[in-house]
């Protein structure tokens, strides 16, 4: 939403195969476009970024914000083609300038930080995780039920596994290391504690 100030706009968020949409207002989400459809159980690239691709021309957005999942990084690019937009991903900040569209991003698997420009109209972002924290910002909100067709994909994801439990070392806010001196795993406890 902070976003959306900057390029004095209202934030339209897409949802999908989503029911229960009520929360979204109170983070500044105006209005929400729904897509229900059985296809879109088992995520697919091409469907989800031709999907946002419809959702984007409809509406007119020329900005358009993903996470950065798995799952985004696959469509952001099919996507991109799509639109004709720049993207540019593990964004970190709100832009410093808008004409060019200006933001900080990571490099290098986050040890190093670049600022990215595009000169392009139109602009995918995508957050790097634990950038940004939840405003909120309660409005009134609009739901729309966007029906579209879906064509069948040759890609598809056959399974997928998720860690539970512990968090990954790119999304750790403290990351603790010890050494041979440790001597064993018998004393990793000192280190866990």
């Amino acid at each position: 939403c902070e976003l959306a100030k900057l390029l004095d706009t209202d934030v339209v968020a897409l949802t999908l195969n989503v029911e229960d949409v009520n929360e979204l207002s109170n983070y500044g989400i105006k209005k929400i476009i729904k897509v229900n459809n059985e296809s879109l159980n088992k995520f697919s690239a091409s469907s989800f970024a031709n999907i946002i691709s419809k959702v984007a021309n409809q509406t007119n957005s020329n900005h358009l914000v993903l996470s950065s999942s798995l799952d985004s990084k696959y469509l952001a690019p099919i996507l991109s083609a799509n639109i004709e937009a720049a993207y540019i991903n593990n964004v970190i900040s709100l832009p410093s300038n808008l004409d060019p569209f200006t933001v900080k991003r990571t490099a290098f698997t986050n040890k190093a930080f670049s600022d990215t420009s595009s000169n392009s109209k139109k602009v995918i972002v995508g957050l790097s995780n634990n950038s940004f924290g939840l405003i909120e910002n309660s409005v009134s909100m609009d739901e729309e039920i966007f029906e579209v067709s879906i064509s069948n994909s040759n890609l598809s994801v056959e399974s997928s596994e998720k860690v539970s439990g512990k968090i990954s070392i790119a999304d750790a806010d403290i990351v603790v290391s010890a050494g041979r001196g440790m001597k064993g795993p018998e004393n990793w406890n000192l280190i866990e504690d």
